[in-house]
């Protein structure tokens, strides 16, 4: 029998950055898909994966608003179709440049350090508490 590992602070904490910027995009975006406009944002899709990019995980310009299928299981299952049907519209939304802009700010971006997103996660929530105030 495997025992279940606890997970760090660092990661829960960064769950609920996740979760708590996903919302407040939502408020911002609105509820669509950025990419297809035809299904509701189930989730945030990284452009640049947090894997190879992890300081831009947070990052508002390497994220977009996106269902499941097809958007964001195509950008990491199909390379060809991720380049025919979503590529154009990242570029559309972000620019032509945008793979250029994202890695300089991958470059000038802070370490997620544990102080970090603990402040990420305060400003985050002071910016969901304006939303909430909103009629």
């Amino acid at each position: 029998m495997r025992l279940k590992k606890s997970k760090s602070e660092y990661k829960k904490l960064r769950e609920k950055i996740g979760k708590l910027h996903f919302k407040i995009l939502l408020k911002e975006r609105g509820p669509m898909c950025e990419i297809c406009r035809v299904r509701k944002a189930q989730g945030r899709f990284h452009i640049l994966s947090v894997g190879s990019h992890p300081h831009l995980e947070f990052f508002d310009g390497n994220i977009l608003l996106s269902c499941w299928h097809p958007c964001h299981y195509i950008w990491h299952h199909d390379y060809r179709k991720a380049r025919d049907i979503i590529e154009p519209r990242i570029k559309k939304l972000r620019g032509e440049s945008y793979e250029m802009a994202l890695k300089v700010a991958h470059i000038s971006a802070q370490r997620h350090s544990l102080i970090y997103l603990q402040n990420i996660y305060f400003c985050l929530k002071n910016e969901m508490k304006k939303y909430d105030r909103q009629p």
